[in-house]
């Protein structure tokens, strides 16, 4: 590979352009620095730990549900689930004593976030009622997570549901949408 001798690999500012803020004696130690900011920004935060303890566990897996179970979880993975689990220090505990622990619920079929009052039209978004073209309906525009039936479908323990319009008058309901109930925020 030829270099060309004309090529400065060290530029020179511009004259008249304020250099003042660039470093000037150890630029690999601002590279460095800048790196391990970079890094230090982009690291994912620390998961946080915790225990569920003292409840009825449902493992779901068709077993029994266990008396005074406990589950642990990370981040946003059960690691630990069933009697006598060790809690790892600095857990933080949520005590489920008299309530039950269960895997999140999928509602395979629903309109959770379609209907707010079934009697009434305005709140209604089930279907395309004024046009014979409902099969361009795509429902995850439709959704309102301000309904009521979310909420009250997440207390129940459903964290995840397949939102499906109806055909009304036409052959096809149209486009449905699978759906986070998420958290309350």
């Amino acid at each position: 590979m030829k270099v060309s001798p004309n090529i400065s690999i060290h530029p020179q500012p511009v004259e008249g352009s304020d250099t003042s803020w660039l470093p000037q004696a150890q630029p690999e130690r601002f590279l460095i620095g800048f790196l391990l900011l970079l890094a230090l920004l982009t690291a994912p935060a620390a998961a946080e730990t915790l225990a569920i303890t003292g409840g009825k566990v449902v493992i779901g897996d068709g077993s029994a549900p266990i008396d005074g179970g406990t589950v642990v979880i990370r981040g946003d993975r059960v690691v630990a689930a069933g009697r006598n689990i060790a809690i790892p220090a600095g857990a933080r505990r949520i005590d489920a004593s008299g309530k039950w622990v269960t895997p999140g619920i999928f509602a395979g079929f629903s309109r959770i976030g379609l209907v707010e009052v079934g009697a009434v039209s305005q709140t209604n978004d089930r279907n395309a009622t004024d046009s014979i073209f409902s099969a361009s309906l795509d429902v995850q525009y439709a959704v309102n997570p301000f309904a009521s039936p979310v909420s009250v479908n997440r207390a129940a323990g459903v964290t995840r549901a397949v939102v499906s319009p109806t055909a009304g008058d036409s052959i096809f309901g149209g486009y449905g949408a699978i759906v986070d109930l998420g958290q309350d925020e």
